[in-house]
């Protein structure tokens, strides 16, 4: 760790000098960053070792079964409805699962793709993000799923 092996005498040299009332006051700032090292290399292996301990969990799920193909999951006190269609069963109350797996991860890509655009200042007024999927025409599994992120009009080329 380059920024914990800093000495007094490197800041000392680094700022050209200090006359010896002005010594203390500026090496706080090295003393803080060596606490700030130790703490998070502490809290970095605390959260490791809980993670071995499997102490680190995510917020607890309860999944329910509200009735015929009905699927609920509630976490953080917001539920998630799911739901059949008829022709499978269902009541069509609501989207199947799979569905909302797939919506989630088409919401979640997308999320990142306003997170980059609006930490530089791009436009996203147009964007739009597509997710379609490609099945087997025999088994209707699906084989493969396909994400296009369209940009606005005038998004750089590079950025």
């Amino acid at each position: 760790m380059q920024a914990y092996a800093i000495r007094d005498q490197e800041v000392i040299n680094a700022l050209g000098g200090l006359p010896e009332e002005k010594v203390h006051c500026s090496l706080l700032g090295t003393v803080a960053l060596k606490k700030a090292i130790i703490d998070y290399a502490n809290r970095r292996k605390t959260l490791k070792n809980k993670r071995k301990r499997g102490d680190v969990k995510m917020a607890k799920m309860v999944v329910s079964f509200p009735g015929n193909k009905k699927v609920d999951a509630t976490i953080h006190g917001l539920t998630i409805r799911t739901d059949q269609p008829e022709r499978a069963g269902g009541d069509g109350t609501a989207l199947p699962p799979f569905t909302l797996f797939l919506s989630s991860m088409a919401t979640c890509t997308g999320f990142y793709a306003l997170a980059f655009c609006q930490k530089r200042e791009l436009p996203t007024e147009g964007m739009e993000l597509t997710l379609d999927t490609e099945k087997d025409p025999e088994t209707k599994m699906v084989t493969k799923i396909n994400m296009h992120l369209k940009t606005p009009d005038g998004f750089p080329e590079k950025i």
